[in-house]
């Protein structure tokens, strides 16, 4: 099976991380947080938290938007390639998932990380995040890939799986051994045993700038194998271990994370040890979930205006635009928050091409616009437009 192509995303910085640290008193239980993650000082620490950068923390707030896709029975890899290209995030398909089964997204009010996680349901997969790149991997993998991602990335011996590695792609079809074997001569290291790696090859696909962690991670996990670290000049290609808890030790500061968003953390992460050390570091010991998710609580979102959803019958929209039919119709689903039923697109839609320009309308008059352009009729109900053909 083929892995989905994908899309390099450009991520910009964010705002500082905040942390926390808990302790327990008679029968109750007080919480004590504290900020941490200034980037100077997050930076002279020995260990920097896999998910505490701009890479995750950007792909994870994008995916948090509301979403407007809807489709009915397409291939999971149509599904997969449409959504990354509109979220603008990558999506990696396990080479082990069939990418043929056809899959569903209902209309409905939900986020892109949602509609995600509705086609995992529907395909007997999870998601499994290294970095910025969302992973689908079969069920129950996802705790193994990403706890293998975290060892590769906390390793003490080298630094080197830290660092940005520049995006990898391939153009066409291309035998699994022959990309090991570029990826590998990238690096000022040898890895060793590439050769257990069986026998396949993957469609033409593209990973984006991350860590050599992530990116080795998505590489390796569809053959159950990860990376171990002999030395400095040496890794290995083993069997990928089990998932099990992971330790990090999270430096104090001064301002707190917000109450209710720390008490949701502490009461789905139960198992969750956490210790306070006598130099003011707080040490956790939860599963690789429990960290990423601490950071994604931690973290303040800052909403840009820009991004924001006006109100729909308040709007005015100046546009400009002459191409195929299907890539105004898909910006409008983006950028504007509506579903847009059927879709995907009849074929005779789909590359008509059309040259709309209107300045200061409604929504209703741009719709109109549309309509006698494409010759369907365009019926609004909110945010859910029905597109019915107006050809005798």
């Amino acid at each position: 099976m083929y892995p989905s192509n994908q899309i390099m995303s450009n991520y910009s910085l964010t705002s500082p991380v905040a942390l926390m640290a808990c302790q327990s008193s008679c029968k109750y239980f007080g919480i004590f947080c504290f900020f941490f993650s200034l980037p100077s000082f997050l930076y002279a620490q020995a260990q920097l938290h896999p998910y505490d950068n701009s890479r995750f923390l950007t792909a994870h707030s994008t995916l948090q938007q509301p979403s407007a896709h809807t489709f009915e029975r397409v291939t999971l890899r149509s599904a997969i390639n449409h959504m990354q290209s509109a979220f603008n995030v990558v999506i990696w398909l396990d080479r082990r998932v069939d990418s043929e089964q056809l899959v569903t997204l209902p209309v409905g009010q939900r986020t892109h990380f949602k509609c995600i996680e509705l086609l995992c349901s529907q395909t007997n997969t999870e998601i499994a995040w290294l970095e910025n790149i969302l992973y689908i991997a079969p069920s129950n993998q996802s705790p193994k890939i990403e706890t293998a991602f975290w060892n590769l990335a906390m390793n003490r011996s080298t630094d080197l799986w830290r660092k940005k590695g520049p995006s990898i792609q391939w153009k066409i079809p291309s035998e699994v051994a022959n990309v090991f074997a570029q990826c590998a001569r990238s690096l000022p290291i040898q890895i060793k045993g590439l050769d257990r790696i069986e026998h396949d090859l993957w469609g033409a696909a593209k990973l984006p700038d991350a860590s050599l962690a992530a990116q080795w991670s998505c590489l390796l996990s569809g053959f159950d194998c990860s990376i171990e670290v002999k030395n400095r000049q040496q890794c290995l290609v083993i069997e990928m271990p089990l998932a099990a808890d992971v330790t990090f030790n999270y430096p104090p500061q001064i301002k707190k994370i917000k109450p209710d968003r720390l008490e949701t953390w502490r009461a789905k992460w139960t198992t969750a040890q956490i210790n306070s050390l006598k130099n003011g570091t707080v040490s956790i010991t939860a599963p690789v979930a429990a960290h990423r998710e601490l950071i994604v609580v931690s973290t303040t979102p800052k909403v840009d205006p820009r991004n924001q959803t006006p109100a729909f019958n308040d709007s005015r929209y100046t546009l400009q635009f002459q191409g195929e039919a299907e890539k105004l119709i898909s910006t409008l689903m983006k950028q504007i928050g509506l579903t847009i039923e059927p879709w995907p697109l009849p074929d005779n839609l789909k590359s008509m091409q059309i040259k709309i320009e209107v300045e200061n309308v409604s929504l209703d008059q741009l719709l109109d616009k549309l309509a006698a352009q494409i010759h369907y009729s365009i019926k609004r109900d909110g945010v859910n437009i029905t597109l019915e053909s107006s050809a005798k």
